[in-house]
């Protein structure tokens, strides 16, 4: 087994990920113990109206529904909410100014109220509230996790190189063959840590909603995109590190700073007209081309046309994943004891 030792490695890093969500699980479950015991839209309903500050009004309309207005002055609260057989058919709330002052925002409701955020929104007139999520979408949040479990892998073939090359040379199996099996150990890892990662944002979204997932159309192309990112910057990290003796500990922390200050600074001169700034632009945006951090968070080329947009991320993370690879495994072959 040539990849023991990087198996190893690999369990580690996902027990670290194990550690890290249950934490974050830990935490929404505190929040959601802290929010109270509104888990439906008649719960909030209901403790809009208990509240003491509350002045209530129910009024019967002639089509049969019922029409209860909330007015709370203290905490800026004016609701009315019509129900039919008791469900809830219509919610509308205003934040007015209170006593204390504050803005006022109009909500409006008719069968659905859309939440702030796009990719969820609640069903009213139900028992139970749900939270609506794209496959793509979801997987797209667990890009973060990803780079982490990525940064912390990163440099294996720095790390052999670093007290263990002797042993590593006396492994039956090519100089190729054994990088490219612990590449593959991580890559795999990688992936666990991002499927186990949506797990756990499904199950700390279930303390307050039911999640229901949805196949949205470019859903393909976003879980690609969201597993590919890790991956080229995990290779970028190996290549830059594999020809190093002490380990990969200073690729590591120099090459996030690298990675995050050349977009930045090319986009800071981008519009600069003085020969200097245009030099400066056009060093750190051809650098930014060869960051996989850059075509994640900061490379925007085509935003009126996303499907476009994650088809060329995609092409680019996979193109600087195979390049960088075979980079870190041609330095290696070339490695001296």
């Amino acid at each position: 087994m040539s990849y023991y030792v990087e198996y190893r490695r690999a369990l580690r890093a996902l027990r670290v990920v194990a550690i890290v969500l249950g934490l974050l699980l830990v935490a929404a479950l505190l929040a959601r113990l802290s929010w109270g015991k509104i888990r439906t839209q008649d719960d909030f309903v209901a403790s809009m109206e208990r509240s003491r500050t509350a002045h209530v009004t129910r009024t019967a309309l002639p089509d049969g529904r019922t029409r209860t207005v909330i007015d709370d002055r203290k905490r800026g609260i004016h609701a009315v909410v019509e129900r039919r057989g008791g469900s809830i058919t219509s919610l509308v709330m205003d934040e007015v100014p209170s006593a204390r002052g504050g803005a006022h925002n109009r909500e409006r409701t008719r069968g659905v109220r859309a939440s702030p955020q796009p990719l969820t929104e609640t069903t009213v007139g139900t028992s139970v509230t749900y939270a609506f999520f794209g496959i793509g979408s979801l997987f797209s949040m667990t890009i973060p996790m990803g780079f982490f479990v990525a940064t912390l892998l990163a440099g294996p073939l720095a790390k052999e190189n670093n007290g263990h090359l002797e042993l590593a040379w006396t492994k039956p199996v090519s100089r190729e063959r054994y990088a490219l099996s612990a590449v593959l150990v991580d890559v795999t890892a990688l992936a666990v840590a991002q499927v186990a990662t949506a797990a756990a944002l499904l199950l700390a979204t279930l303390f307050w909603e039911v999640p229901k997932l949805s196949f949205e159309s470019l859903a393909p192309g976003h879980i690609a995109f969201a597993l590919a990112a890790p991956i080229a910057w995990f290779a970028c990290l190996t290549a830059f590190s594999a020809s190093l003796k002490r380990g990969p500990g200073a690729v590591l922390g120099i090459g996030w700073v690298v990675a995050v200050a050349c977009p930045l600074i090319a986009t800071a001169a981008q519009n600069a007209s003085t020969p200097v700034g245009r030099s400066v632009y056009a060093i750190f945006n051809a650098v930014s081309y060869l960051d996989p951090i850059a075509y994640t968070w900061f490379r925007m080329d085509y935003p009126a046309d996303p499907a476009r947009a994650t088809v060329i991320g995609l092409l680019a993370l996979a193109a600087l994943a195979i390049a960088y690879l075979g980079a870190a495994v041609l330095q290696w072959r070339r490695v001296e004891a």
